[in-house]
């Protein structure tokens, strides 16, 4: 079954830390917990619909790709292979839409990230393991400087090296972390 493909075990581990960081974004919810109106319903039913929506998404997704597209072409496009799916399909409005959705994606991803850090480091700084200033918030929710350290730590991180090493770099330590 395997004896074509090239599969590694590093590969492996990068495709496990991938997908779990796909749904990683689901335990940030809990860092607002205390913002949330009637929290102990409605942030259990938040994670688990948006579990199942994300689900079908990236099943619908994966599917399509492999409808629209043969193996050697999503092999050879990599991580392109949707929107060229999507441009053989519905044309340069196909490309464009996974291209914007792709955007939106990130752009979200990170809004999320730096929303739960944010709050967990100024929880770690309120029990006196980071610097004070870590602890103060805007609106009695906002740890504003925990943001901004956390964004300022994201664009370095940016130009020091390309998108991919940073993607590998952030999903493992996700997983370490979560460990």
């Amino acid at each position: 079954m395997w004896a074509d493909d090239d599969l590694h075990l590093g590969s492996l581990f990068v495709v496990a830390a991938l997908t779990f960081v796909a749904f990683e974004g689901f335990q940030l919810a809990i860092h607002a917990y205390s913002e949330v109106d009637n929290a102990h319903c409605n942030v259990p039913r938040a994670i688990y619909v948006s579990i199942v929506v994300a689900a079908l998404i990236y099943i619908f997704l994966a599917e399509g790709a492999l409808w629209a597209l043969d193996k050697e072409q999503i092999i050879a496009d990599k991580e392109f292979a949707l929107a060229a799916g999507a441009a053989a399909v519905l044309g340069p409005w196909g490309h464009a839409l996974v291209m914007g959705a792709a955007l939106l994606a990130t752009s979200s991803a990170v809004s999320g990230t730096l929303f739960g850090a944010s709050r967990l480091m100024a929880v770690i700084a309120d029990d006196g393991y980071l610097p004070a200033v870590f602890s103060k918030r805007i609106r009695d929710h906002v740890p504003a400087m925990g943001i901004v350290c956390l964004a300022l730590l994201a664009w370095l991180l940016v130009l020091s090296g390309g998108l991919e090493l940073i993607l590998e770099f952030g999903s493992l330590t996700f997983i370490v972390v979560s460990f």
